[in-house]
């Protein structure tokens, strides 16, 4: 394009030696030749010889003779071809449907084709004197003839089919016999190139998917008379992008199922447990999902039940007595040993119930292993934990006194519960063993350390007594427990039904201590059906089928070797009942992820309004309750502590409404009360009631008990709530163990900052134990508030437990 516009401006200088400009003139500058032209292509268009030549292009890509014939002309026969003696012009077609492109192209010029017109490039043809195509240059009009600057396109397209149509021979005669044999050459010769015009426009449109790219190919550049075939380009380089994307896409495809199929198979291993394997496993698998039908139901469908047990047993008296109440058989049920993990295998439901499961506020709230909390029956088994050994080194443990004479102070510590956590808290490392529970006795005379910490009653066991002997060798026994353990049967929170049916096995048990029952084979009810309400349970199976508390403690006891604490003897009175779980496992620290979660909406509910209090009042009852005294105004007080633990020290947030006992469960089974304080724990109240029309009741650590003698039904009062949110039940049961937990750490209410925070509730609750005891002291604070100043004989169990018998039964049970 470059070249023709310098040619052109050449020849519009008057630049004679201009190539383009000898043959070239503008079309706009001769109107006489555009005349011409205008007067060419009208008649070409009714002439019928350039109609006959416009189907013979037409028909041209699909006649394979006029094909060659093409062939033939671009091969370069001297004496026919125009190419032997013009610069060569290259004309390549190509279907753009058949992807046909030329090869070996020379810096091609591509040309578009429009649908109506034709452009071809020109190049000025040499033609030597007398040579065979002289007539040629004779026979061209003046308007093309050297020195002409520019021409129409059309003329030039008229030009190049009138010079190739001179030098085909018998083939142009094919296209020049339409008009009148007479007329002049010139005439004749303008007719042609009309023609030519037509049949290029012609073809054009009926072929305009052959009509895609023309190539000029310089005369420099290739041999004369060379001929570039165009051939099929395959679907493969035609399509090469789109092949591309596709064979990415199938790579990130398979590379993202790379990926995902571990992610996929963990998940789904997860849900359905670990694979089956012959080889036989300590627990049961897990079913692919829970089972939402109640625990009793599914355990009466199984036949057994699956009882968890820390340690192994050859005599699992515990687990016998719920198969006797489940089944009237002792013997269907299962064992599995639960360490390490035990609350993980419980939360998984690989078994219904552990025994022997530490008791503390942490795990019945959210314990931290699994993040949920579970359902503990009343303590069976307290023991503590000491340090014994050398006296002096013993005194060294006890002071946490490391330096000087006590430098050389090693503890050797059981490796699984047993103080580990609490050494751990006050020594460092370095002055700590940690050895196998049955080790440490030997460590302790081999001289390996010289104070070991354990329970007290494994220290009073018989191999601390026989090495004792072996070594006349006494062990002296600190006075000041560093910890302490209150064991019980353990079941998950979600099946209160199930939990009330464990701690009912055991409270049977301790009834039949008291009422002088024993095992009676004879009177072991054996049944295939449960009965239709599961208050109706026969309870004293446990003892006729296997035997009562004592028998069965007597049983744990000489297994283990352990020695009795006198706590885990019946109650007959004269000691204090009072007494506060461990808040945690042995004075370790929380998660972060506990203190941020809320287990109860009950809690925001009531947060947003007032906290709706009945007590429970005598049925002589005419006083003003708000002012009462006694148990009555002990329950307004746990009332007022209450509102103070959930609106932030506020203790007036509450509405305290006075119930007679029936009434006060009423009103807490329809929602008119959020919480019932004084009433009375009873198995009625524990279990659905039909005939009461009341659904079951949780209950908080008891606050007062009667002074009922040994063998009568004990009068026991606690806060009571539904059972429909057992986050809030827990929390209410905080409410009086702080009291108690103050009154053994001599919290006053002056010190109530000395309490510990709540971490389980959200933080708008963190604060509560200590809201509790600024407002209302500790026990013995509130207990001489109400009752005045009398002794700890007269209050009977309504005092801390100081080491006596600490086991009573529930009233309920009848024989």
């Amino acid at each position: 394009e470059d070249r023709l516009k310098r040619k052109v401006a050449a020849g519009e200088k008057g630049n004679t030696n201009s190539n383009l400009a000898d043959v070239v003139t503008p079309a706009t500058a001769d109107a006489a030749f555009e005349d011409r032209l205008k007067r060419k292509a009208a008649a070409g268009g009714e002439d019928k010889t350039n109609t006959n030549l416009s189907d013979v292009v037409a028909a041209a890509t699909s006649d394979a003779a006029f094909e060659d014939r093409l062939k033939r002309k671009a091969g370069g026969s001297a004496n026919k071809d125009i190419s032997t003696s013009t610069k060569k012009i290259g004309v390549v077609l190509a279907s753009k449907d058949e992807g046909m492109v030329p090869e070996n192209q020379a810096h091609p010029e591509e040309i578009a084709f429009p649908l109506n017109r034709a452009a071809v490039h020109f190049a000025e043809p040499r033609l030597e004197p007398g040579g065979e195509n002289e007539h040629i240059k004779a026979s061209m009009p003046s308007d093309v003839k050297s020195g002409s600057s520019e021409m129409e396109p059309n003329a030039v397209s008229d030009l190049a089919f009138d010079s190739n149509r001179q030098s085909v021979g018998t083939d142009g005669g094919d296209i020049q016999g339409g008009q009148n044999g007479q007329q002049s050459r010139s005439s004749a010769r303008h007719s042609i190139m009309s023609s030519a015009i037509s049949m290029i426009n012609a073809s054009v449109r009926v072929a305009t998917e052959y009509l895609a790219t023309a190539t000029l190919v310089e005369e420099n550049e290739v041999e004369l008379g060379e001929v570039v075939v165009a051939e099929r380009v395959g679907i493969f380089e035609r399509k090469w992008k789109a092949f591309a994307s596709f064979f990415c896409f199938v790579l990130v495809a398979i590379v993202g199922a790379l990926i995902m199929i571990p992610a996929l198979t963990k998940n789904k291993e997860e849900k359905m447990g670990p694979t089956p394997t012959d080889v036989p496993s300590m627990l049961p698998s897990s079913s692919p999902s829970f089972d939402p039908r109640p625990t009793l139901e599914i355990v009466q469908e199984r036949g057994h039940v699956r009882c968890g047990q820390r340690r192994g047993s050859n005599n699992p008296v515990m687990c016998r007595a719920v198969a006797s109440v489940l089944f009237g058989d002792p013997n269907r049920f299962k064992t599995f040993t639960v360490l390490p993990g035990e609350y993980q295998h419980l939360h998984k439901r690989s078994v219904d119930l552990i025994t022997a499961a530490r008791s503390t506020i942490e795990n019945d709230v959210r314990e931290s292993t699994t993040g949920s909390g579970f359902t503990f029956s009343s303590p069976y088994l307290h023991d503590n934990i000491v340090y014994a050994g050398h006296e002096f080194f013993v005194q060294c443990a006890e002071e946490r006194n490391r330096h000087g004479e006590c430098s050389s102070l090693i503890i050797c510590r059981a490796g699984c519960h047993c103080g580990i956590d609490v050494v751990q808290s006050r020594f460092p490392s370095s002055f700590t063993i940690t050895a196998p529970g049955n080790e440490l006795a030997e460590m302790l005379f081999n001289s390996t350390c010289n104070v070991v910490t354990t329970s007290k009653s494994n220290l009073f066991g018989e191999s601390v007594i026989k090495l004792s002997d072996e070594n006349n060798s006494n062990v002296f026994v600190g006075d000041n427990p560093i910890a302490d353990n209150s064991f019980g049967l353990v079941t998950r929170k979600d099946d209160k039904e199930f939990s009330d049916i464990i701690n009912w096995v055991l409270a049977a048990l301790i009834y039949g201590e008291e009422n002088g029952l024993k095992n009676d084979p004879s009177r072991c009810q054996n049944f295939t059906s449960l009965p239709i309400q599961t208050i109706d349970l026969n309870f004293m199976n446990a003892v006729y089928c296997v035997g009562n508390y004592d028998w069965i403690l007597d049983q744990v006891i000489r297994q283990y070797s352990l020695n009795p604490d006198t706590r885990n003897q019946i109650s007959n009175g004269t000691s204090g009942m009072l007494y506060a779980i461990p808040f945690h496992d042995w004075d370790k620290g929380f998660s972060a992820a506990a203190a941020s979660n809320d287990d109860s909406d009950a809690l925001n509910v009531i947060k947003k309004r007032r906290l709706n209090c009945g007590v429970t009042v005598p049925d002589s009852f005419d006083g003003v309750i708000t002012s009462s005294k006694k148990l009555v105004g002990m329950s307004v007080d746990y009332c007022k502590a209450l509102a103070a633990a959930i609106f932030s020290g506020s203790p007036d947030q509450v509405n305290v409404t006075a119930f007679s006992q029936n009434d006060g469960f009423v009103a807490l089974n329809n929602g008119v009360i959020d919480v019932l304080a004084g009433a009375k724990v009873e198995k009625k109240y524990d279990f659905a009631n039909p005939s009461l029309n009341l659904e079951g009741f949780d209950f908080s650590s008891a606050y007062y008990y009667g002074n009922e003698t040994v063998g009568e039904d004990l009068s026991i009062f606690a806060l009571a709530t539904r059972e429909d949110d057992a986050g809030f039940s827990s929390f209410v049961n905080c409410i009086v163990w702080a009291t108690l937990h103050a009154q053994e750490k001599s919290i006053r209410r002056e010190e109530s900052m000395n309490m510990p925070l709540l971490p389980w509730f959200g933080q708008d609750f963190e604060w509560a134990l200590r809201d509790v005891i600024n407002h209302i002291g500790s026990y013995d604070q509130l207990y001489e508030k109400h009752f005045g100043l009398i002794s700890s004989e007269e209050r009977g169990r309504n005092r801390l437990n100081d080491g006596g018998p600490l086991v009573n039964s529930i009233p309920g049970l009848s024989h």
